[in-house]
C-alpha cells in the first residue's frame, strides 16, 4: 500500500487524508477544519461545480447557517492556498451556483518525498464490513479502491470532530470587514422599553450600512439570536460569517439616555473597544449617538476598509434624522418593533398613527404607516396608499415608500407594470440592501416571465438575508421553472430543515416522479385546511392513465370550494388535471404559469386570455419577450 492511496495530488498540491495535512510546493499549509473539509470536497469532485447546498450537507453536514459562512470559508481557504480569486488555478466561483476545484487530481502513486518531510505511515488493510462508515460523496472521476473508507473517516473526524490536539498551529486569516449587530438589552428600570432598545440597535445597524465596504448582516439574521443562552458571541460571528459583533445596553429615563456599546471580535472573542454615551434625551443626541458609533466602528475597521470610510446617506438610513419630535419617535420605534415581528399590526398602525399625529412631517412614520397597513390588510388600503404619498411628499428619498408605490400599482387590475417595476427599481438604487424591495422586485420578473433576472434577484435577496424565508420559497418557484429542480430541491429542504411554512405544492410533482414519499407527505400535509387533499387528486398526479381526470377534477373543485385553503398555492395541480377553469387571474396568481410540467396550458387558448388580461403582452412587447416566448404577426404570442 502506498502513500498515494490516502493523499489527495493536483499540481503542486497534496492532501493528506491520513494526517490532516496540506501541502504546497513542499511547504505546510496550516488550515483550519472547515477550510480543511472544504478543499476535500472539492477536490473529490475535481473539475465538476459542487453547488451550495452539497457543501452545506457535507462540510456542516446539513446544519443551517448563512451563505456568508461559506464565503469566508472559501476566502481563508484561497488565502492560505495563495489563490486569486479573480485569476484563480484551484478554485473558480460559479457566481450564484457553486465552486470548482479547476485542476484535475492525479492518479499516479508517485514519491512524496519532495513534498513533505516523510511519507505517512501505511494503513491496515480494511474488510469489507468497513467500508459502512461515513464518507464524503463518491466522485465521478474516479473509482474507490477497497480501503477508501477509512481514508475518509478521518475526513469526516476533521470537519466535524476537530480536537485541541489536532488544531493548526496558526489561526487562520482574520475575516474581511463584516459585522453583526445584535439586539440591545434594555436596562431600564420597569424593564418594559426593549423595543426602545431593539430600535436604537436596528437603527445603528441601518446607519452601519451607509458605511463604504462594510457588510453588514441583516436585522432577520441577526435578531434571531436574541435570548440565545446556549451559543457565545464568537459562535454567532462564526454562524452569521462576520468579523465583529456589535452588541449593547440601552438606560433611559425621562430626561437622559445610556447607551453602553462594545466591538467584539469574532478571531478570539476579545472585546476591541467600548463606549459609553451619556446624554440628555434628544433627537440631537440620539441621531449623534448613532453616526458616532457608527464612526467608531469604520475607524476601528479601517485596515480593512476603505481608508476614508464613514457613514453615508445618515438623513436616509436612520429615522431621528426625520423628526425633532421624541414623541413621535419613541412611538414610531414601538411601533417597527410590532410591525417586523409582526407579533401584533394592528397595535403597530395604531402606534404609526399616533406618531404622524405627534409629527405631521415625519416622513419614517407616514412609511411605516403604510407598510403596516399594506401588511395587515394583505392589500392596497386607501390608508396605505394615501401614507406612502405622504411619505414620498415628504422625503423622495425613501426606499420602502418607493418600494410600496411600485407595488401598490400593481395589485389589482388596471395592471401598471411600467409604474411597478420603475418604481421597485429605483427603491434598490436608493438603498442596495433593501431586501424588501428586492424580493418584490424578483416577484414581479417572475411574473412577467423574466425567469433569469427573477432568479438573480432572488438570490440576492438570500444572499443579504439567508434568514428571509420566503425569497427562498420563491427561488424554488423560478429554479423549478429555469430546469434546475435540483437546486429547487435543495433549497426546499433547506426551508424544511428551518421549519419555515412552504404551503405550497410547486415542486409536488417532482416528488411523486422522484417517488420521494417523505416529501410528497409533507407537502400534502401542508396543503390541509379543512379537509385533506381528496385521494383521488392525489391518484391522478400518480397515475393519470389510469385515474378518471374529470372525477379528480370535480373533487378538487368541491375541496376549493368548501376549504379556506388559498387556492394559487395550488394551481399546479389544477393545471396538472388540466382544469384550467380553476386558474384565474390576480395577484400571485401568474407564478404557476411557467412551471416545466404546464407546456399544454401555454399552448391554450384560456393561457392566452390570462396573459392579456393580466397585460403581461403588453409590457412584454415595450421591453422585449422572455426566452420562453415570441410575438407572432402583430397582437399574437406563443409561449413554451
Amino acid at each position: 500500500m502506498t502513500s498515494g492511496d490516502t493523499i489527495l495530488r493536483a499540481g503542486h498540491l497534496s492532501v493528506d487524508l491520513d494526517d490532516q495535512r496540506v501541502w504546497l510546493s513542499g511547504g505546510l499549509v496550516e488550515l483550519g477544519p472547515k477550510p480543511f473539509c472544504l478543499l476535500v470536497t472539492l477536490m473529490r469532485a475535481a473539475q465538476r461545480l459542487v453547488s451550495k447546498e452539497e457543501l452545506f450537507d457535507q462540510v456542516w453536514e446539513g446544519r443551517f447557517v448563512s451563505e456568508a459562512v461559506l464565503t469566508t470559508t472559501i476566502r481563508d481557504l484561497r488565502r492560505a492556498l495563495g489563490d486569486d480569486a479573480r485569476h484563480p488555478t484551484y478554485i473558480e466561483t460559479a457566481h450564484g451556483r457553486g465552486y470548482r476545484f479547476m485542476l484535475p487530481l492525479c492518479t499516479k502513486d508517485t514519491d512524496l518525498a519532495a513534498a513533505q518531510p516523510q511519507e505517512p505511515p501505511p494503513l491496515p488493510e480494511v474488510s469489507a464490513s468497513s467500508e459502512t462508515a461515513p464518507a464524503l460523496p463518491t466522485p465521478r472521476r474516479r473509482s474507490w479502491r477497497p480501503f477508501a473508507a477509512v481514508a475518509l473517516m478521518f475526513v469526516i473526524l476533521a470537519c466535524g470532530l476537530w480536537t485541541a490536539e489536532r488544531a493548526p498551529a496558526v489561526s487562520p486569516a482574520s475575516p474581511e470587514a463584516g459585522i453583526a449587530v445584535l439586539p440591545f438589552e434594555d436596562l431600564s428600570a420597569a424593564g418594559d422599553r426593549a423595543y426602545f432598545a431593539d430600535g436604537l440597535a436596528e437603527e445603528i445597524l441601518n446607519v452601519l450600512q451607509g458605511v463604504e465596504g462594510l457588510a453588514v448582516v441583516s436585522r432577520t439574521s441577526s435578531f434571531a439570536y436574541r435570548d440565545r443562552t446556549d451559543v457565545t458571541t464568537t459562535a454567532i460571528a462564526h454562524e452569521l460569517g462576520v468579523g465583529h459583533v456589535l452588541e449593547g445596553s440601552v438606560r433611559s429615563t425621562e430626561t437622559h439616555v445610556r447607551v453602553n456599546v462594545r466591538l467584539i471580535g469574532a478571531e478570539d472573542g476579545r472585546t476591541r473597544w467600548t463606549r459609553t454615551y451619556e446624554r440628555a434625551l434628544s433627537m440631537r443626541n440620539l441621531l449623534a449617538i448613532q453616526v458616532e458609533i457608527a464612526g467608531a466602528v469604520a475607524a476601528e475597521l479601517r485596515d480593512e476598509l476603505n481608508a476614508s470610510a464613514s457613514a453615508q446617506n445618515t438623513n436616509e438610513r436612520s429615522a431621528a434624522s426625520g423628526t425633532e419630535n421624541f414623541e413621535a419617535y419613541e412611538l414610531y420605534l414601538h411601533a417597527r418593533s410590532l410591525f417586523v415581528t409582526r407579533s401584533d399590526l394592528e397595535r403597530s398602525i395604531s402606534l404609526a398613527r399616533e406618531a404622524v399625529v405627534a409629527d405631521p412631517r415625519f416622513a419614517h412614520g407616514w412609511e411605516l404607516l403604510a407598510a403596516a397597513s399594506f401588511a395587515k390588510s394583505g392589500r392596497p388600503t386607501p390608508e396605505a396608499i394615501t401614507a406612502t404619498e405622504r411619505a414620498l411628499q415628504l422625503n423622495a428619498n425613501l426606499s420602502l415608500a418607493h418600494a410600496l408605490r411600485g407595488v401598490l400599482a400593481q395589485y389589482g387590475a388596471p395592471y401598471d407594470w411600467e409604474t411597478s417595476i420603475a418604481e421597485l427599481e429605483h427603491a434598490i438604487t436608493l438603498d442596495p440592501s433593501n431586501t424588501t424591495a428586492i424580493f418584490w422586485l424578483g416577484l414581479q420578473m417572475h411574473k412577467l416571465g423574466y425567469l433569469d433576472r427573477a432568479q438573480t434577484l432572488l438570490e440576492r435577496c438570500v444572499a443579504l438575508d439567508s434568514a428571509y424565508d420566503r425569497c427562498r420559497q420563491h427561488l424554488v418557484w423560478v429554479l423549478h421553472a429555469r430546469g434546475q429542480t435540483d437546486r429547487a430541491v435543495a433549497h426546499y429542504r433547506t426551508l424544511v430543515r428551518n421549519d419555515a411554512e412552504f404551503n405550497d405544492a410547486v415542486l409536488l410533482l417532482e416528488f411523486i416522479r422522484r417517488r420521494d414519499e417523505t416529501a410528497v407527505r409533507h407537502i400534502v400535509n401542508s396543503l390541509e385546511h379543512n379537509e385533506p387533499l381528496p385521494p383521488i387528486v392525489l391518484q391522478a398526479l400518480r397515475d393519470p392513465r389510469h385515474t378518471d381526470r374529470i372525477a379528480a377534477q370535480n373533487a378538487m373543485r368541491e375541496w376549493l370550494r368548501t376549504s379556506n385553503f388559498n387556492k394559487r398555492k395550488v394551481f399546479s395541480i389544477t393545471l396538472a388535471l388540466g382544469a384550467y377553469d380553476m386558474v384565474f387571474t390576480g395577484q400571485a396568481s401568474t407564478f404557476p404559469l411557467w412551471i416545466p410540467e404546464a407546456p399544454d396550458y401555454r399552448r391554450s387558448e384560456a393561457f392566452h386570455d390570462f396573459v392579456r388580461e393580466m397585460n403581461l403582452d403588453d409590457y412584454w412587447r415595450a421591453h422585449g419577450f422572455p426566452p420562453q416566448c415570441r410575438p407572432v404577426g402583430a397582437g399574437d404570442f406563443s409561449c413554451a
